[in-house]
């Protein structure tokens, strides 16, 4: 219990952020599998997800999208601000360009960031987690 303190709540960065918060970007996640089918993207994203971007990116957002669901995985508020950004962020964002390895670096960064705040290290080193 106490080593579960230390590491999820005396961490500075690490506070309970809303859950609705949590659920719109974790649903910002899921669409981007949309995107692929040609359907809309994120809801609130004012570009188009090109299809070869998405379809990189589907898997690694679903696995990112499931820990921002776990409700008893605590994220800091600058990874929550990251995941926005890469969501949203239609200059910036390698979800907006046209180069499927930028925008699979960048959702796998914030996957593997998702997993070590959750404390599930063994995901980081298991081929195909």
């Amino acid at each position: 219990m106490l080593i579960w303190l230390l590491r999820h709540v005396l961490v500075p960065g690490n506070v309970p952020v809303a859950s609705r918060e949590r659920r719109r970007l974790a649903c910002g996640l899921e669409r981007i599998a949309a995107a692929v089918d040609g359907r809309r993207g994120p809801r609130w994203a004012a570009a188009v997800i090109d299809r070869e971007v998405a379809a990189a990116c589907t898997e690694p957002a679903a696995a990112a999208a499931a820990l921002l669901r776990d409700t008893g995985v605590l994220v800091a508020d600058d990874t929550l601000a990251d995941v926005r950004r890469f969501l949203t962020d239609g200059c910036d964002s390698p979800l907006f360009g046209r180069s499927p390895a930028d925008a699979l670096l960048a959702i796998v960064s914030l996957e593997r960031r998702l997993h070590i705040e959750a404390g599930d290290l063994h995901a980081l080193f298991t081929p195909g987690a």
